[in-house]
């Protein structure tokens, strides 16, 4: 699980090296090289790389936003790392109780298993788009 990263702990108007933000944020420099290669801003070509506090407590605080919402009829796949709608237009739920169930669908691109947490009113909004199958969980 990535840890959460506290952009609280850097100060706006220092300069800091890539081993100087591994300290600070408790990472490796290889996190923090990774960053500087997925957009995060350097001071000029030369080594050492040079890092304001600003554009770092920036980067964190863009990191760290929520994530997009599905829509109903979306799940998040994990092989294709984006949302995708149900292959064939259809999608499986098994109902655990009166509020809510889990649907199961498979990735219109890669064709693996999705999987996603529905409630009772998005199961009826869903119906009108895909097409459904209800399972009941019986309890033994």
């Amino acid at each position: 699980m990535p840890k959460r990263v506290s952009w609280r702990l850097v100060k706006r108007h220092r300069p800091y090296r890539v081993d100087e933000v591994s300290r600070l944020l408790s990472v490796s420099k290889g996190t923090v090289r990774r960053w500087v290669k997925t957009g995060l801003p350097i001071v000029g070509p030369e080594k050492p790389f040079l890092i304001t506090g600003d554009d770092l407590i920036e980067f964190l605080k863009n990191r760290s936003k929520k994530g997009q919402k599905l829509k109903v009829d979306e799940c998040w796949c994990f092989s294709c790392q984006s949302p995708r709608k149900p292959a064939y237009g259809e999608v499986t739920i098994e109902v655990s109780n009166q509020k809510s169930g889990m649907m199961h669908a498979l990735c219109k691109n890669c064709t693996n298993l999705m999987f996603k947490r529905i409630s009772q009113a998005q199961i009826l909004e869903l119906n009108a788009i895909v097409r459904v199958t209800i399972n009941r969980q019986t309890n033994l």
